[in-house]
């Protein structure tokens, strides 16, 4: 996804020029689908958005939390569930950077589809889109360190599995692509951004 990302801003320019704040959730989620679509290998495109859909059952799996996204499902397993609910990519006190996607919406990835435990921080992680490639390619993982104050999730406290919260698990996104590990499962209390990174560190 981020590779295609970089290939869509190439073709269309920066996401906040995709969107404008007039437009809905759902007609900037399909704005951004189009855009990055071409540089997917998808095989399957649900538009789960639309209440009432037919397809509805066949995006997303049974519960899913997702299943007011546009479901993108690619040649390796992996379903990616987008919904652009910031079409103004506006900052805030608490988000210096520009998020058109964030609260309540971003992009989702599944690793792994229907199959595995469906569950934040084991195989669905969580991602913001940004319109400044600072933040990592206009994808921004949930839990970086750049926004430490207000509603924004946090490593570890929201990644904890031991201390439940409003956010369990979700803020595990920049740990993983950082440290390549989850070994949030193991010895959370141990873990953290200035303490150690593995179970094994010192």
């Amino acid at each position: 996804m981020r590779q295609a990302l970089i290939s869509a801003v190439a073709e269309s320019g920066t996401p906040d020029v995709w969107f404008n704040p007039d437009m809905t959730t759902q007609e900037a989620t399909e704005i951004f689908v189009k855009n990055v679509k071409p540089y997917l290998n998808v095989t399957r495109t649900c538009n789960a958005a639309y209440p009432g859909s037919s397809s509805d059952k066949y995006c997303a799996y049974e519960n899913s939390p997702f299943k007011g996204y546009i479901s993108l499902f690619l040649t390796d397993g992996t379903v990616w569930y987008v919904s652009v609910n910031r079409p103004g990519c506006y900052a805030e006190w608490y988000y210096p950077y520009k998020l058109c996607a964030a609260d309540g919406g971003g992009l989702v990835v599944d690793i792994n589809g229907k199959r595995g435990k469906n569950e934040w921080g084991y195989d669905i992680f969580n991602f913001y889109l940004t319109s400044e490639s600072s933040l990592g390619q206009y994808l921004w993982p949930e839990g970086n360190t750049r926004i430490t104050n207000g509603n924004q999730a946090q490593f570890p406290r929201d990644c904890r599995w031991d201390v439940p919260s409003g956010r369990l698990g979700k803020a595990c996104t920049a740990w993983v692509l950082t440290n390549e590990n989850m070994d949030y499962f193991y010895c959370p209390e141990k873990l953290g951004w200035n303490k150690a990174h593995s179970c094994k560190d010192d």
